[in-house]
């Protein structure tokens, strides 16, 4: 506490004017990660609202953007290596086996790759890979990213 905040957990930011931060979310070099003003009414309660559930995605390597390609079958030896458990977890869920429920999509078959964009030489269907459920792109999607939304058989 410097004086200027209500709690012993804040430091004030930015002079006699600035933001009360709680000591634990400033980060080093004086910045915050999330700042809160200080304030003389009492706590707010928090809006009740049921759990939603967001859809299941479909359970898929991500492609390498070079190549339009997945990676993940060449480097599945490092599914359960501590240094990339999380990275492998995010971008090979179905080869390291991490779907948690999710749709599993079949594994594709190795001459099913992406298109390329003609212009950049690089897949761009990670990025659009939400226009595979979509009924209006579907067709559309089963020929330019069939690795990426699983329509590899």
């Amino acid at each position: 506490m410097d004086g200027r905040c209500p709690s012993t957990t804040q430091t004030c930011l930015g002079g006699d004017m600035g933001e009360c931060c709680e000591d634990a979310d400033i980060l080093s070099g004086g910045t915050t990660a999330a700042p809160t003003q200080a304030s003389t009414q009492g706590p707010t309660q928090a809006p009740t609202q049921g759990p939603t559930q967001a859809p299941t995605p479909a359970c898929v390597d991500q492609v390498n953007p070079l190549t339009g390609v997945s990676d993940c079958q060449r480097l599945s030896y490092l599914c359960n290596d501590s240094l990339y458990y999380a990275l492998m977890t995010q971008q090979c869920p179905l080869t390291c086996n991490r779907c948690n429920g999710a749709t599993q999509q079949p594994a594709p078959s190795s001459n099913c790759r992406d298109l390329v964009h003609y212009q950049t030489g690089v897949s761009d269907c990670p990025q659009r890979a939400y226009l595979c459920t979509n009924a209006l792109y579907r067709s559309l999607m089963q020929v330019q990213c069939p690795r990426t939304c699983g329509f590899c058989t």
